[in-house]
């Protein structure tokens, strides 16, 4: 996460995997490392998404569609950890007895 968010400039594939990290990964990286997750995400709002956003306006086509959309995501995720102060676990991650029986029924 550091690694890409220090990049000397944002590349169209960072904004997915920027995503897919924080959505899967979020909660527990929070866990484990409380207020250096949170200068992370801070660092994010403020450098990270006016790059992406630069890098925006550059690009065009179907790869300006899907940096778009992920933006997006990226902002939504952004604005609701910013709400709750928490990163939502990953979905599916706290699954119940019951479901994982469905899934396999030899348990």
């Amino acid at each position: 996460l550091a690694r890409t968010l220090n990049a000397a400039e944002a590349a169209p594939i960072s904004a997915p995997l920027l995503f897919a990290t924080l959505e899967m990964a979020g909660a527990d990286a929070q866990a484990r490392y409380g207020k250096q997750f949170l200068k992370l995400i801070t660092y994010t709002e403020q450098h990270y998404m006016p790059q992406l956003e630069t890098l925006l306006n550059r690009t065009r086509g179907e790869e300006c569609d899907q940096l778009r959309a992920s933006q997006a995501r990226l902002r939504l995720w952004l604005g609701a950890f910013r709400a709750s102060g928490r990163a939502p676990a990953a979905a599916g991650r706290d699954s119940e007895v019951a479901q994982e029986a469905e899934l396999d029924p030899n348990l």
